[in-house]
């Protein structure tokens, strides 16, 4: 502490020090509080969570809307992109869901057909039983 005392020429007193680093405690230990509640909310809402035994949804829906949607994920001197396939579904209930397909699949749903919409964890999985996912 002295070395840093001289080298930037302010005065820290024990106290100063002792502010500092229950502070930077506090930060950490907020830290790891936070990305637990944020992990267990995860688990709660099954976002980001692949489970094979998680019941499959099947109910009607029709396309409203399809859209590709191209994101610039690279820098100005290594340019790269990720291309996603979305499509609006509004169940029978009124509710909607955008969902990401593959691209042969957005090739091949049309808008304004209704047909039966099968998802697991909020995943597509198929539309009328007709891509076999």
């Amino acid at each position: 502490m002295i070395f840093l005392r001289n080298a930037v020429s302010v005065n820290f007193n024990d106290r100063t020090g002792l502010i500092i680093v229950i502070v930077m405690a506090a930060a950490v230990f907020a830290a790891v509080i936070y990305s637990f509640v944020s992990y267990h909310r995860r688990l709660q809402s099954g976002q980001g969570i692949r489970d094979e035994e998680a019941p499959v949804l099947q109910k009607y829906a029709t396309v409203l809307q399809k859209e590709i949607v191209k994101e610039n994920t690279g820098t100005m001197y290594r340019p790269e992109h990720r291309v996603e396939f979305r499509v609006k579904f509004r169940y029978e209930d009124g509710t909607e869901i955008d969902m990401i397909v593959p691209p042969d699949v957005y090739e091949k749903i049309p808008v304004g057909f209704t047909d039966l919409l099968i998802t697991q964890n909020g995943e597509f999985l198929d539309f009328g039983e007709r891509f076999g996912r």
